[in-house]
């Protein structure tokens, strides 16, 4: 069987480890999988490494092309985002015919990135919503009614959580057939040995005192309510410190953010970690203050990490995920007040039995995300589309 996997471009974030995760599970001597990438990145994803040996390669639109080179360009230069602009019907045109020459017997569209391609496509596609719903590229409802019609083109529309079928349903109720729910997964054996390898952590931090988040740096993720939150539990009296994982293009404004607030010795910004396993093992809780999520590979991997977790209940993905705040600390969503979330830092930091009572039932909790059990359920669709 020929199965191909698509991505916009293949990175180092959640949506990238979630399929490196189920990969090895689905793969089998008879399966030719193939990953296929729109654009070429502009330096090639660590991920890759992991999955090179039983999947090949391949993008429709690279740097060397001239629409590639086009495309990659485009914010550079006023004229390529003109012709840019002017030849994105053929752009689309382009990609599907790379793809169609493959031959797949299955197309899972891993991220919707295809969704102005998906007409032009020969064989069945499955895609998956690693995103709101009602937000899906940002979209009103005039603009999500249009998405609505591409949608019809795909066989099967995946979705992470109960909170993402129920707006899917909403949306676009005429596709009620088309959505099955299929949860993010983790390799928790993986998980689990990786975060006994030694690291130092930063100066001045002792494991269990410390919060942590893993996130790329923008908007989405809102660590500026996580800093302002920061803050102010410290002015309550919280002796524990901030570790933030990731990059992106909100750095620059956060690193000022903390020198303005007066805790730029008590956050570290480590950037992004292959590993960052250990950091969730010994962090006291993992926080997260997201504006909007899918369903967060980082949480469950908290979970199985037996870390404690403070999230805010933004409109998918935690609340399902934390079993309505009974297995971590569910807070009321919010974008901009931080007081919430400040007392909750400044609780976990001073109630160590809090901490204890979170932890008793994690691990158990994040089993039923587990990889093996995920990529059953993952292989019984895919093959199901064997041509016979």
């Amino acid at each position: 069987m020929k199965l191909l996997f698509n991505l916009g471009v293949f990175g180092k974030h959640g949506v990238e480890h979630a399929l490196v995760n189920l990969l090895p599970q689905i793969k089998t001597p008879d399966l030719q999988i193939w990953l296929h990438e729109i654009y070429e990145p502009d330096h090639k994803s660590p991920l890759l490494e992991k999955i090179k040996n039983f999947t090949t390669q391949i993008c429709s639109l690279p740097r060397t092309s001239f629409w590639g080179y086009v495309h990659m360009n485009r914010k550079k230069n006023l004229i390529y985002k003109l012709i840019d602009g002017l030849g994105i019907f053929n752009i689309h045109t382009i990609i599907a015919n790379s793809i169609n020459r493959r031959n797949a017997d299955l197309i899972i569209d891993y991220d919707l990135s295809l969704l102005r391609s998906v007409h032009q496509l020969n064989s069945p596609v499955i895609g998956v919503f690693h995103f709101r719903p009602k937000n899906f590229r940002s979209g009103n409802a005039a603009k999500l009614k249009r998405i609505g019609q591409r949608l019809k083109h795909y066989d099967k529309l995946i979705v992470l959580c109960p909170e993402m079928l129920v707006e899917a349903y909403e949306v676009w109720p005429f596709l009620n057939e088309k959505f099955i729910v299929m949860p993010n997964s983790i390799d928790a054996l993986k998980i689990k040995n990786e975060s006994n390898r030694l690291i130092q952590l930063p100066p001045d931090i002792t494991a269990g005192k410390y919060f942590l988040t893993i996130a790329r740096l923008t908007h989405q993720k809102n660590i500026q309510l996580m800093l302002d939150a920061f803050e102010k539990a410290k002015r309550q009296g919280c002796n524990w410190k901030l570790i933030v994982i990731g990059e992106g293009e909100d750095k620059v404004n956060l690193l000022q953010m903390v020198e303005k607030l007066g805790i730029d010795s008590e956050v570290n910004f480590i950037g992004y970690q292959d590993n960052p396993y250990p950091y969730i093992k010994m962090a006291g809780a993992f926080v997260s203050s997201s504006r909007e999520e899918g369903f967060p590979v980082s949480l469950i991997e908290a979970l199985a990490l037996n870390c404690p977790i403070i999230a805010l209940a933004c409109p998918t993905g935690p609340k399902d995920l934390l079993e309505n705040g009974s297995i971590g600390k569910l807070l009321p969503f919010t974008q901009s007040d931080p007081r919430g979330l400040a007392d909750a830092m400044y609780e976990f930091s001073t109630h160590q039995q809090l901490i204890l009572d979170y932890q008793k039932n994690l691990m158990h909790s994040a089993e039923k995300y587990s990889s093996v059990n995920i990529g059953k359920d993952f292989s019984n669709l895919i093959f199901s589309y064997q041509r016979q």
